[in-house]
């Protein structure tokens, strides 16, 4: 801002007054003073029954002070000025751009010069250059920029400036057969850096840019067919241009690009990568600041009273520049930030309809570039990245500086306002461009000092923060700060003032509520807690706050509900809410009655965060208040039993397990001690149930439906014929008491070679030698047979393994084939 206020200055003073009035007609300079005076008008304190009829939301804000302070008589539209100020600067930065290039774009043109366009060119190609240099170290192509879409933004704006330029240098204005070898070179690096541009679009990575960048070659390439062709051939030409652009962006992609978009349209495009839920949300913001807005700048905390989606996500920006807008300036101040956009799209247009080479071509890259800037600020921010919004106000000044026809520009000199309209002229074509340039000098030199001496000084800092030129909650972070109902707090007095700069700021109403509540003052800091919650009521970070101060007040039961409110929206802050819960040592059972989400999900939550800071017995807890409640579904079954069975208490994990299947155990664990042993479900994954395992070119294993002893399906086991196999891919785990079991089962093979074949094992993983039995080998071709081994557990044994198993040969012929087949297995208790 220092660079562009001081050097516009300059080249101000350096316009002779002639020039200035005779240069071009001032309504576009008038025209630029509305977005700035428009923003403005927005600070400007405004007698509080004006602001009823004017804003009523905004009112109400101020209304809401009334049981804190004194309410204030006056107050702007926005309800946050001092970010408001920071933007307003900023579109005066964009305002005095404009000018400057008008003044310097149309004194270009009379020499036929593209000067002012050079500059756009110039910083899109270094900008190019640098991200096909990130490419070719295998890091992210982003340029100079923080994201790769605002690194896209600038390129297709500077793109089809590029294209035109190159082609304006191959014709020669002399009109020579010959073009010369200068131009000819100049050419060649313009379409040299058009190329640099459009494939730093590509390895950009970003969608809406590449689509934005061939949208706006689409748009120069049907205004010029439209331009030139008349009838059948004009509507061929442009179908043609369609035609080819589609293709280009068919095939021009890299892979990475093209996976994105086709995750794009495969992951329900509708939602537009969860911008659309943000969108509808603030159709509601729209509805209550309809007419001026929450104030320019004020988006991310106005938001916050709307927000119903993706709630573990702060939104700064809309991703949507439109609304964004519109949502800050109102319906009027869009029109007039709309109008100035619209008057140099039209400018461009029919620049690119004119007889005059230069003219035409300046005018179709102007129109290409504001078109793609256009496309892509319908699903990004753009135009709040400075550096990009500077860039578009510079196209638009150059775009309405183009005369709309060659005689124009003598036109224009030749009439020369007289009287009262010239000093007025001359009033705003010199006097309002150098304030603008001093303002913006003032503000940098301003910024500059608070950087350099008073960041850290929170007193001194206030006072910059009025202005704009510092963020006030980063100047009030480094004195005093509220941190919760027992923290520090800075005096109340500065809090309200706080409250009173910024009303719908939520978290400043919870700063003056732990303030409140230090000063023993209960009543007050319960009145802002309910604002703050007013205007965040999903926003998690709030609830959580919001629930530690009622527990500081004692009213456990409105703690509990912000807790499991914060535990239902939230997954970022789950963690944190439980956390809570156990430092402060609420009991569990109220925790689980009041503190949780109704539902399944939400005991689902606790449960697994017991598991993953392995409290067994607050697991434990946990789990059976689920089962009483009918909670649990098969995976969080088989989680838990997996955690305690990591444990190594197997009995206990045997048992929850049984007690999860209820009606649906058909006797497991009182008189088969053996779960699915008909194998009429598929394995759970829990392993008090079947393990099953294939050996990838040796052994199939399978449930089988088409062959069984009892029910419906058995396991087959398939031998391939290739190996020599060590086989164990059917196992199942149990917890049995001390006692003499019986094992049984039912197996039939067919065609299983070798003198090695299917047998079982049943013993104890953890010392074999507590228990290991073996029943007999079946090879051959048999009928079901019953399988029949007794056996001793001792107290000493906490699991019991079972193995199908087919051990290896020490005979030549030992490449094992057949199939085997095993159903109805169990283990009975028999003392």
């Amino acid at each position: 801002m220092l660079m562009l206020g001081a050097g516009g200055l300059v080249c101000l003073l350096s316009i002779s007054p002639a020039d200035h009035l005779t240069l071009h007609r001032p309504f576009f300079t008038w025209a630029a003073l509305l977005p700035p005076v428009y923003v403005g008008f927005q600070l400007v304190p405004l007698p509080l029954q004006m602001l009823r009829i004017l804003s009523p939301a905004r009112a109400q804000l101020v209304d809401s002070l009334t049981p804190i302070t004194q309410t204030p008589a006056f107050a702007p539209l926005s309800f946050d000025p001092e970010t408001t100020a920071a933007f307003l600067v900023r579109t005066l930065a964009y305002s005095f751009t404009a000018i400057l290039i008008l003044e310097i774009s149309r004194r270009a043109l009379r020499r036929r010069s593209w000067a002012a366009v050079i500059p756009i060119i110039g910083i899109g190609t270094f900008e190019a250059c640098l991200g096909l240099l990130q490419f070719s170290d295998g890091g992210d192509v982003s340029g100079t920029y923080r994201s790769k879409d605002h690194f896209a933004g600038l390129l297709e704006m500077a793109l089809p400036l590029a294209v035109a330029y190159a082609i304006f240098l191959l014709k020669d204005p002399e009109g020579t057969a010959s073009l010369p070898i200068s131009k000819a070179i100049k050419a060649c690096i313009a379409f040299a850096a058009a190329a640099a541009m459009l494939v730093g679009l590509v390895y950009s990575l970003s969608k809406m840019g590449f689509a934005a960048g061939l949208g706006a070659l689409f748009a120069m390439g049907v205004l010029a067919v439209l331009s030139k062709l008349n009838g059948v051939g004009r509507w061929l030409s442009i179908a043609g241009l369609a035609v080819s652009i589609t293709l280009i962006f068919a095939f021009l992609p890299t892979d990475q690009l093209a996976d994105a978009y086709v995750n794009f349209f495969s992951n329900n495009p509708a939602t537009v990568e969860g911008r659309a839920p943000i969108w509808n949300d603030s159709r509601q913001l729209l509805a209550a600041y309809p007419v001026f807005g929450t104030g320019l700048g004020t988006y991310a905390t106005a938001f916050l009273k709307y927000q119903t989606a993706n709630l573990d996500y702060a939104f700064t920006f809309a991703h949507n520049d439109y609304l964004q807008l519109t949502s800050e300036l109102g319906a009027l101040g869009l029109l007039i930030f709309g109008a100035l956009f619209l008057m140099a799209v039209s400018r461009a247009v029919r620049a690119a309809f004119d007889e005059d080479w230069n003219i035409r071509l300046l005018g179709l890259g102007c129109a290409g570039a504001l078109t793609g800037i256009g496309i892509h600020s319908l699903a990004d921010f753009n135009l709040y990245i400075p550096a990009n919004a500077l860039v578009l106000a510079w196209i638009a000044g150059v775009a309405i500086s183009i005369p709309s026809r060659p005689e124009d520009d003598k036109d224009q000199r030749s009439v020369a306002p007289l009287g009262v309209v010239r000093s007025l002229n001359r009033l705003v074509l010199r006097g309002v461009p150098a304030l603008f340039a001093a303002l913006l000098v003032s503000y940098a030199t301003a910024g500059v000092v608070f950087e350099t001496k008073y960041k850290s000084d929170p007193i001194a800092g206030s006072a910059f923060c009025r202005f704009g030129i510092c963020d006030a909650d980063s100047v009030f972070a480094n004195g005093e700060r509220a941190s919760g109902p027992s923290a520090p707090i800075a005096p109340v007095a500065k809090l309200v003032e706080a409250v009173k700069s910024t009303p719908a700021a939520p978290s400043k109403w919870c700063d003056l509520g732990d303030g409140f509540l230090q000063a023993g003052q209960v009543s007050q800091a319960r009145y802002c807690y309910s604002r703050a919650l007013a205007l965040g009521p999903q926003i998690p970070p709030l609830l959580v706050r919001s629930a530690i101060f009622y527990d500081a007040v004692q009213d456990d039961e409105q703690a509990f509900r912000l807790g499991a409110s914060a535990l239902q929206k939230s997954d970022l802050y789950r963690a944190t809410v439980l956390d809570w819960y156990r430092d402060r040592k609420f009991g569990l059972n109220d925790i689980l009655c009041r503190g949780l989400p109704t539902g399944s999900h939400g005991a689902e939550v606790y449960l697994r965060y017991w598991m993953g800071l392995d409290e067994i017995g607050n697991a434990k807890t946990t789990w059976d208040w689920m089962l009483s409640h009918h909670y649990a579904d098969g995976a969080i079954a088989r989680d838990y039993v997996n955690f305690l069975f990591g444990d190594r208490d197997y009995r206990e994990a045997s048992t929850a397990w049984a007690a999860f299947l209820g009606s649906r155990r058909n006797g497991y664990r009182e008189s088969n001690w053996l779960f699915n042993g008909d194998f009429e479900n598929e394995p759970s994954g829990v392993p008090f149930d079947w393990e099953i395992t294939s050996i990838a070119g040796q052994v199939d294993t399978a449930l089988d439906s088409k062959v069984a002893y009892t029910g419906s399906h058995s396991l087959r086991i398939r031998f391939a014929g290739t190996d020599n196999v060590n086989y164990g891919g059917a196992v199942q785990r149990t917890s049995a008491p001390a006692g003499i079991y019986r094992f049984t089962a039912y197996i039939r093979t067919q065609d299983v070679t070798t003198d090695k074949g299917i047998s079982f094992r049943i013993f104890d993983p953890e010392n074999s030698a507590r228990v290991d039995a073996r029943t007999e080998q079946f090879v051959g071709t048999k009928g079901w047979t019953k399988v029949e081994q007794t056996f001793r557990v001792p107290a000493a044994a906490k699991l019991i393994e079972l193995q199908v198993i087919r051990e290896p040969t020490m005979k030549f012929d030992n490449k094992v084939s057949g199939t085997a087949w095993i159903d109805t297995v169990s283990l009975a208790k028999i003392d």
